[in-house]
């Protein structure tokens, strides 16, 4: 795992000192998760099989770093693209997502409807699941071939670092403060495919998913998703196991050079606290809220702004869950509790100038913002940076596009049990998404834990 990067200048013969102090040499901080580098506890963090590291320069070129452990040996490479070439591809399957969730790559508008209801038949969800796949497959693709080869130096590091990435692994994407440097890693797909002459779905997942569409159990335990898939050199056959959130743990933690240490456990005694922030108006509510309250963890919710605020500074919860609108004040990303008749806003401003902190528990926080409009990429990781940084936070789960109720609850519902579980957040995240497919709902890949 990625901890910290410094960029290191030296002078090289006679010259002028790099330093007021005279030094040849100067170490700048260029990425900072932790502040402290202590082995007791660096040694809790869990072997990840790669680390992905990407900055941008004035220019707007991308450099990407990649360092990568399969337990025996490590696999480092590099490289720079140029000016917009990742932003695009990012832009693409971002694209490609709306896609699949209200059928146009533009953003959400109230007039959209969300294309995987679950009342919908079995048969029209599995027909859409292929033709979504096809085009979601071809962008990712086109991201994965974009940085392969060049970060391999050649064919041959290439196929190093596809072999590396084949069974289920840890995945960190260590990108900086600008959304240009955050690459939507669960939608990279690293199966070979023509993806002009697309044919049909791997038979090996078929048969997967209807073993536990019928029988139950997890996707997760079939052979495509621990590295054996059938088609994975098949040029004309697709499997959701290419897509690395479907196969891989995987987290883009923010970095706070100001924030607090790295969190890589929740505790508690007792039983667990949810802290819980709605808004009313959303029609499917209620059933959500009887689901949520048979979890093992005691809930406690709130709707009214200043009761919100009032139950956030008075506990130390495990998981704050914000179901919630999501919008924009000015340029300003906010969230909308309450209802239409008596709106409640959380801006970047409100968690530092209220004091909502939580140092001790170190909670997870969980932004499920259905019917989000306009706020864009770098908007919405603006915000995550906020909450880490100022409330403390673990971490904070958000998505990629806007989503509907139906995917909120279905979500959150399959993560926040394996989590409670003590099942790591990367995991939980997967198997979440992996449940959603087993539903012939690809929608999953929509979610980020940072």
């Amino acid at each position: 795992m990625l901890v910290q990067s410094r960029l290191v200048t030296v002078q090289v013969g006679p010259g002028a000192p790099l330093t007021e102090t005279g030094l040849q040499q100067r170490s700048v901080l260029d990425y900072n998760l932790s502040p402290a580098l202590t082995p007791r506890h660096l040694n809790q963090v869990e072997p990840h099989t790669l680390s992905i590291m990407m900055n941008s320069d004035s220019g707007g070129n991308q450099s990407f770093r990649i360092l990568g452990d399969d337990g025996q040996q490590r696999y480092e490479g590099s490289a720079t693209l140029g000016e917009g070439e990742i932003v695009s591809l990012i832009d693409a399957v971002r694209r490609g997502l709306r896609l699949m969730a209200w059928g146009r790559e533009d953003e959400w508008t109230e007039k959209d409807a969300y294309r995987y209801a679950p009342a919908q038949p079995a048969k029209t969800l599995s027909d859409r699941l292929f033709q979504d796949m096809k085009q979601l497959v071809g962008r990712g693709t086109r991201l994965y071939q974009t940085l392969d080869t060049q970060i391999g130096r050649g064919t041959g590091g290439a196929e190093e670092l596809r072999e590396l990435m084949r069974k289920p692994g840890v995945v960190q994407m260590a990108g900086k403060i600008s959304a240009n440097d955050v690459v939507p890693i669960a939608l990279i797909y690293d199966y070979l495919i023509d993806s002009q002459d697309i044919r049909g779905m791997c038979p090996a997942f078929l048969s997967s998913l209807a073993k536990v569409q019928q029988n139950g159990g997890s996707l997760s335990a079939e052979p495509c998703f621990n590295g054996e898939c059938p088609s994975r050199d098949n040029l004309n056959i697709i499997c959701p196991s290419g897509f690395w959130g479907f196969r891989h743990d995987i987290g883009v933690p923010t970095p706070t050079p100001y924030g607090p240490e790295l969190a890589l456990t929740i505790n508690y005694t007792g039983t667990p606290l949810i802290d819980m922030a709605v808004y009313t108006d959303f029609a499917q509510l209620p059933p959500h809220l009887a689901r949520l309250d048979k979890l093992p963890a005691t809930v406690q919710r709130k709707s009214d702004r200043g009761e919100v605020i009032t139950l956030l500074k008075g506990n130390q919860p495990q998981l704050v869950y914000f179901y919630c609108h999501g919008l924009l004040q000015d340029t300003n990303p906010a969230l909308l509790v309450g209802s239409k008749a008596s709106p409640g806003y959380f801006t970047t401003d409100t968690w530092g100038n209220l004091r909502i902190r939580w140092p001790q528990a170190r909670p997870l926080m969980f932004i499920n913002g259905c019917h989000t409009t306009a706020i864009s990429p770098a908007q919405a990781l603006n915000l995550v940076k906020v909450l880490v940084e100022k409330t403390a936070a673990a971490g904070v789960i958000g998505t990629e596009i806007t989503i509907f109720e139906e995917l909120a609850q279905a979500f959150a519902e399959a993560m926040i049990p394996l989590f409670l579980g003590g099942m790591p957040l990367g995991r939980a995240m997967r198997e979440a998404r992996l449940q959603l497919l087993a539903r012939n709902n690809p929608l999953g890949l929509a979610y980020t834990p940072h």
